[in-house]
This record gives C-alpha cells, sequence and structure tokens, in this order.
C-alpha cells in the first residue's frame, strides 16, 4: 500500500501550509478546512487552562479571527505552532480577564476536553491529567503540547519562545516525575 500523495493527506504539515497559504489569499474555503482540522486541538489546549467554556470559546474566535487577519504574513516555520502561538497569547489574555474555575466544571458543562487517545502518546496524555493538575502551569503548558497535542520539540520551543534544549530538558523531567508518580500508584 502506499503512501498518498502529499497534496492528498491532509495530516501531513505540508498540505497545513499550502492551506494557511490560500488563506492568506483571502480564501474563505481553505479557512473553513483550516478551522475545521485545527478548532478541536486549539479548543483542548484552551480549555486546558481551566478558562469557562464562554471565555475558551471567545478565545478560540479571536485565535481564528487573528488567523485570517495574519495568514499572508505567515512566512516560516510550523504552521501549527504558527496557530499554537496565536492561541497562547489569546489565553493569556483571557486569563488575566477570567476568574479561575476547573477543567472539572467545563467538562461537567458537557464538553470533552479529554484528547482521543489516537496515539500512544496521547493515550497516556490522558492518564497524565492527574498528575499534571499538581504541577506548575509553564510544565503542565509544555506537557500539552506535548504529549496531548503531539508538537515536536522543535514546534513546542517556537509556540513557548524558549530554546529548544529547555524543552527537551523539562520533558525529561516532567516524563521523570510521571514515572515516580505512576510507580506511586502500583
Amino acid at each position: 500500500m502506499s503512501a498518498l500523495p502529499l497534496h492528498c493527506n491532509p495530516d501531513h504539515p505540508e498540505a497545513l501550509e499550502s492551506i494557511l497559504r490560500q488563506v492568506g489569499e483571502g480564501d474563505g474555503q481553505a479557512f473553513e478546512r483550516l478551522y475545521r482540522r485545527m478548532s478541536p486541538r486549539v479548543y483542548r489546549y484552551l480549555a486546558s487552562r481551566e478558562l469557562s467554556k464562554e471565555v475558551v470559546e471567545e478565545a478560540l474566535q479571536d485565535t481564528f479571527l487573528a488567523v485570517w487577519r495574519d495568514a499572508r504574513a505567515f512566512c516560516e516555520g510550523s504552521t501549527t505552532a504558527w496557530i499554537f502561538g496565536i492561541a497562547r497569547h489569546k489565553r493569556a489574555d483571557a486569563w488575566k480577564q477570567q476568574p479561575r474555575i476547573s477543567v472539572q466544571s467545563v467538562e461537567a458543562d458537557g464538553w470533552d476536553v479529554t484528547p482521543d487517545p489516537k496515539s500512544e502518546s496521547e493515550y497516556l496524555a490522558v492518564e497524565m491529567r492527574a498528575i499534571l493538575a499538581e504541577w506548575s502551569s509553564s510544565d503542565r503548558e509544555l506537557a500539552h503540547l506535548v504529549f496531548v497535542e503531539a508538537l515536536s520539540y522543535r514546534e513546542v520551543a517556537q509556540v513557548l519562545g524558549i530554546p529548544i534544549g529547555t524543552v527537551k530538558s523539562r520533558v525529561a523531567r516532567i516524563r521523570r516525575h510521571w514515572q515516580e508518580e505512576a510507580l506511586e500508584d502500583v
């Protein structure tokens, strides 16, 4: 069985870049495709910061409005990391203006913020949620981007604006902590 050609494989990063270029040219249908593909992941990321459902939805819309407005300015790097970088700034703005609530109350409102376990890393992310709740917000954010959204270390470094070496060392520390927590449960 042969792999799909690049232009037919919507999961390939270059396909996202192509869609984003079309969005930059004002293609509304390309924007709809990009939104359908990325909005569930961006929503999950925004909801991981314990904001109300309404604030998460507003931050999601603000994120994609910025994507629509600024797509022409995107020039290099990962499209996914660029979009998550915008979402990170929108989430920070919302966080400053929003009283904090728990992820459990977002789930109680009927919103599933649990990732689909499509890969081993996403499956592990589901099990790590309880552990992550006790960690610092910066460690939770990094773990969410690596283990839930499956961004590469380079993409995470781009989103967070930190060196890739820092990402690697923090991931190693997170894995050690997670393993220690898992052994305590045995």
